[in-house]
């Protein structure tokens, strides 16, 4: 249960009577909110092991949450996984090189219900007089109207994701190698996510289970202790993961959804991170005069894929333009350690993913927010008889020429990242005469990131444009577009640890 209330004062009369001078402020607001749910379970587990080679481990759970109508409110979620330790046996037992050796298998069901609740009763808006929906009293002024908000569904299920994975394990000259491999597949059905609904039909959005998701791919990671001596070790761990996001199938509904104000897309068949607009082309050229006068454009002018080839460039020639989803990340972590001191090195890596550059674009259209074009690039752009090669559209009312959604701000995301450094040092208790332990440390994050991204982070997104925030519950599809995004902090934090 949560209980939310505020107020909010502008302009106090007398500012120092604080809370208790709202009444005459120059105008003040109240909110309140109220939510109450419940989350039931039962679990039951099951672990066997025989002879420490055979494992076995098998659990069912039934859970049920007050977020789902009655109908659907409970669901059971089972799960099983087998493990063979090889180097248990009796071929490996007293081997000298391997310690260990495991080859493992698990499948499952696990279930969601991370929504806000009452998503299945219908609500309503109290709107304030700048959102237009309001009623003039009889002295002329405006009073705030209620309206329809987000529409109720009375078949909300829980969300259920099915996965197999795959693994082995494996340690060596006792512990100075490990590895581990996995490969999973994992199908998520019933996806919970909020669908944009037209005006026509209220507006808002409604909770829906919209459809089936894929992701599969493989995971591994190495550890290695190179060197290891008396006074001095060194630990070094690799990992590296790949992974394939697909939208399988849109319950009851056509191969796409779109949603308000937004540049991603639910294409069958494509990642949840799609990113929609026109292809960019270029600039028309001087040789292409003819062409260009077809779509009412001319040289110079933005020149975007007619898929249709109907003459006219709109909503019908949009298509996928890339993808928010890294296909790979990795992670290589350093520990070197000598007496007392110790250092981390930390980096960290993404590759195969696209970002939508709005606040680049946003500076080189000089829209209504920049006011005008503040990047350097702009001085590269068509120039009659000057740069007629430029793929910079030139300086022209043509309203094409100012569109972001497009190929054109579409830039490759990847990054590798020195994502942690620290220092620390243990003081030796023979040097201070005391049995207390003293550790002082240093520790830097997000110290410099190699990239050839154009934005401040490609690591932070954004889901809003030009102040309008879009699928705020949606966050899973909003990857991919940086809109002013506010970037990963460089830190840098030094301390003391004292151990009585």
């Amino acid at each position: 249960t949560g209980t939310q209330f505020n107020i909010n004062a502008v302009n106090l009369t007398y500012p120092e009577q604080t809370y208790n001078n709202i009444a005459v402020s120059k105008s003040n607001t109240i909110g309140s909110n109220y939510a109450n749910w419940a989350l039931l379970s039962q679990l039951g587990r099951l672990n066997y092991s025989f002879k420490e080679k055979y494992l076995l481990t098998a659990s069912i759970r039934r859970d049920g949450s007050s977020k789902f109508p009655k109908n659907n409110r409970y669901s059971v979620f089972p799960s099983v996984a087998l493990g063979w330790r090889i180097s248990n046996e009796s071929f490996l037992k007293n081997s000298s090189i391997i310690n260990n050796l495991k080859l493992r298998a698990s499948w499952g069901l696990t279930g969601n219900q991370g929504i806000s609740p009452y998503g299945s009763i219908s609500q309503y808006v109290t709107q304030s007089t700048e959102a237009g929906s309001v009623f003039n009293g009889q002295d002329g002024a405006l009073t705030p109207g209620i309206i329809f908000g987000d529409q109720g569904n009375s078949n909300l299920k829980w969300e259920t994701t099915e996965q197999v994975d795959i693994g082995a394990d494996l340690e060596v000259l006792k512990g100075r190698i490990t590895l581990s491999a996995d490969y999973f597949d994992k199908n998520t059905r019933d996806v919970l996510m909020y669908k944009s609904l037209p005006q026509y039909a209220g507006g808002y959005q409604i909770q829906s289970n919209i459809g089936q998701l894929q992701n599969k791919g493989w995971e591994a990671s190495l550890g290695i202790v190179p060197v290891r001596s008396t006074n001095f070790e060194w630990n070094t761990a690799f990992n590296i993961s790949k992974i394939k996001n697909k939208m399988v199938s849109l319950n009851g509904e056509r191969d796409t959804i779109l949603f308000n104000y937004s540049p991603n897309v639910l294409i069958v068949g494509q990642s949840i991170n799609s990113l929609w607009g026109l292809n960019y082309l270029g600039t028309w050229k001087p040789g292409d005069a003819a062409a260009a006068t077809l779509v009412n454009a001319k040289p110079g002018d933005a020149h975007y894929e007619d898929l249709n080839s109907d003459g006219i460039i709109d909503g019908r020639d949009y298509k996928v333009i890339g993808n928010g989803i890294p296909k790979f990340s990795l992670g290589w972590n350093n520990t070197f350690a000598y007496k007392g001191l110790s250092l981390n090195i930390f980096v960290q890596g993404l590759f195969g993913f696209d970002k939508l550059n709005y606040t680049y674009a946003n500076g080189m259209l000089g829209s209504s927010d920049a006011r005008q074009v503040i990047f350097y690039d702009i001085k590269d752009r068509y120039k009659p008889g000057v740069n007629e090669s430029s793929n910079i559209p030139a300086f022209s009312t043509n309203s094409a020429n100012s569109l972001i959604q497009t190929s054109r701000f579409i830039e490759k995301g990847d990054f590798i990242r020195l994502k942690n450094l620290s220092l620390a040092y243990d003081i030796p208790k023979s040097l201070i005469k005391s049995s207390y332990g003293i550790r002082v440390f240093v520790s830097t994050n997000n110290l410099f990131t190699i990239t050839k991204y154009k934005g401040i982070d490609p690591e932070s997104n954004s889901s809003a444009v030009a102040g309008v925030t879009w699928d705020k519950y949606n966050t899973d599809i909003t990857q991919g577009v940086d809109f002013a995004s506010y970037p990963n902090s460089k830190t840098t934090i030094a301390g003391i640890n004292l151990t009585f």
